[in-house]
């Protein structure tokens, strides 16, 4: 390998780049920048022994330079590494990292813009579907439509761990993708939603349910009267959170979905 190798990413890709240089045992610093943005990546015989960006170190680093695909490279060989922060096989890292790209691709096939509006799918599924917590925690917040760049931003999660989750709603059905802007109207909840979910918090939490629901409209600065439709998932979740019991919780989960997804076709 040349002494101060250099180059641009976009002739030739950072995986091809890092793979060429641990095929061949290197031993060096390979710096990496685009538009002040910098990076570096070491090696020592070719395993990958540390990564840096910005504050970030080790293989969250890695991650994150291994998904540049502009910028300017240069390599220099025999340049030692202050410090070792990555200790897996490069293999096994360029694989994983490489299988979370092909991810990507799929994700942004199923949402191809962070302003694509996401709503609730309100046809006939084609099977049942196996909802995880962080589905649900999506699927309420659905109950009016939002862009998938608002979904992503109140999730409180990393936005990979969401947007995958994400796709596997849309390919399940539960959810549908549209390219049009979201309506700006807030209309007010239906009073029929109310009955059905002070029967299913009933069901879930006995006497005490009519206060808790009280209470947690009251806590979101509205009332029955004036409660806004787009609010409907936030409440349901929070009266969720009230259940301390797992199987009345997912009970009182499941019937809400119902509920929210005939509100949407409605």
């Amino acid at each position: 390998m040349p002494e101060g190798l250099t180059g641009n990413l976009a002739q030739m890709p950072i995986g091809d780049m890092v793979r060429m240089l641990t095929a061949a045992g290197q031993s060096g610093r390979l710096d990496l920048a685009d538009r002040g943005d910098r990076g570096a990546i070491y090696l020592r015989d070719g395993a990958i022994v540390h990564a840096t960006h910005g504050p970030a170190s080790g293989e969250t680093a890695l991650r994150h330079l291994m998904t540049w695909a502009s910028g300017a490279f240069r390599f220099e060989a025999q340049a030692a590494s202050p410090e070792a922060t990555i200790h897996r096989p490069a293999t096994e890292l360029l694989g994983e990292i490489a299988a979370m790209a092909a991810e990507r691709d799929a994700i942004r096939k199923a949402i191809p813009s962070p302003e694509a509006v996401l709503r609730l799918r309100t046809t006939e599924l084609a099977g049942p579907v196996t909802l995880q917590p962080l589905d649900w925690q999506m699927i309420v917040r659905l109950g009016e439509p939002k862009s998938a760049a608002e979904l992503v931003g109140s999730m409180g999660r990393d936005e990979f761990t969401v947007l995958r989750s994400l796709k596997g709603l849309v390919t399940a059905g539960l959810i549908e993708v549209e390219a049009e802007a979201r309506p700006t109207a807030r209309p007010i909840a239906p009073a029929a939603f109310f009955t059905t979910l002070r029967q299913a918090a009933a069901a879930a939490l006995g006497p005490f349910a009519t206060v808790i629901v009280e209470e947690e409209v009251a806590a979101m600065g509205t009332t029955f009267e004036a409660f806004p439709r787009d609010q409907i998932s936030a409440l349901v979740e929070r009266i969720s959170g009230e259940i301390e019991d797992d199987t009345r919780r997912v009970q009182f989960q499941q019937r809400m979905v119902q509920v929210i997804r005939q509100l949407a076709a409605a």
